[in-house]
This record gives C-alpha cells, sequence and structure tokens, in this order.
C-alpha cells in the first residue's frame, strides 16, 4: 500500500503554478462565494427596503447581513491558514479543507439567514475546516524551521507512516 510521504512531495520543492493551482481554483471559489453572499444581502436590501448605508432593519435583513459580514469577518483568516497550509504542506489537503470550509459557510449562511439558532451546524463545520487548515500550517511551518535549522526533514518521514487505500 502506497504511503502518503510517497505521494506528496512535502513541501513542494517549488512554488509555481503547478503545485499552488488547486489552492488557486479554491481562492477563486471562495471569492465567488462571498459575491453571491453579497448579492443576496441586496436581494434582502431590496426586500426590506433597507437602503445604504443603513445596516439595521426588519429581523430577517438583519439575519443575511449579519451572516454575510460574519462570513467577510472570517475571510482573511481563511485566507491565511489556506495559503500557509498550500505553501509550507502541500496543496491537495489545503484545498480539500478549503472546499469543506467553503460549503460549511454556506450552511451557515443559509442557517443564520433563516433563523440565528440555525447557525450553529455551518459554524461548527467551518470552524473544524479553519483548524484543520491551521494544523496543516503549523505542522509545515514547524517542520521548515527544524529542515532549515536541524537539516532533517522529519515531515517527509512522519507521512511515511500515513497510509492511502485504494492507490
Amino acid at each position: 500500500m502506497k504511503t502518503l510521504g510517497s505521494l506528496l512531495q512535502v513541501p513542494p520543492k517549488t512554488l509555481n503554478s503547478e503545485t499552488l493551482y488547486l489552492v488557486g481554483l479554491v481562492t477563486v471559489a471562495a471569492v465567488i462565494h462571498l459575491i453571491s453572499m453579497s448579492i443576496r444581502v441586496g436581494s434582502a436590501r431590496h426586500k426590506y427596503k433597507v437602503v445604504p448605508p443603513k445596516i439595521d432593519g426588519p429581523a430577517p435583513f438583519n439575519l443575511v447581513y449579519r451572516a454575510h459580514q460574519n462570513s467577510v469577518e472570517n475571510f482573511p483568516i481563511f485566507l491565511g491558514a489556506l495559503w500557509t497550509a498550500a505553501i509550507f504542506f502541500h496543496q491537495i489537503p489545503a484545498a480539500i479543507f478549503g472546499v469543506f470550509y467553503i460549503v460549511a459557510r454556506e450552511i451557515y449562511f443559509l442557517g443564520y439567514s433563516s433563523k440565528a439558532e440555525r447557525r450553529g451546524l455551518g459554524f461548527a463545520l467551518s470552524f473544524l475546516s479553519l483548524l484543520g487548515l491551521v494544523a496543516l500550517a503549523s505542522v509545515g511551518a514547524g517542520a521548515a524551521g527544524y529542515r532549515a535549522y536541524r537539516g532533517q526533514d522529519i515531515l517527509k518521514g512522519w507521512l511515511q507512516y500515513i497510509p492511502v487505500p485504494y492507490l
């Protein structure tokens, strides 16, 4: 059975479009998702007659607005974790967590937009995906630091023990 260490060059020896295209696509998808939420806020503004720059209106508008704002507030954290994980660990697991995050934020947006109490599942799933990205980034950056100061690639050794079924 193959192992993760035999399949991934962790971290990639070069950073270019071939080693980072997946996180590039995930970033574009996340931006499109934020734009779609902005459009839904605009629709809610029209529906509930909340004229800019006003940000407070009827409860249904406030829910849509807050769901979008919370996603915007978390976006820099997501991007930093996504790209750090991709650069210091590998783009494939970073991209998987990134897609999971986008889906989780949509679940969050839909839940929160309908009723504040329904935001929990989406919040939990997006938080878990951020934790995954931060873990990958931390392990990758820590291993890079260790390699720079000690000359040993401990990450490659660790990944040799992780089996990948069906390959």
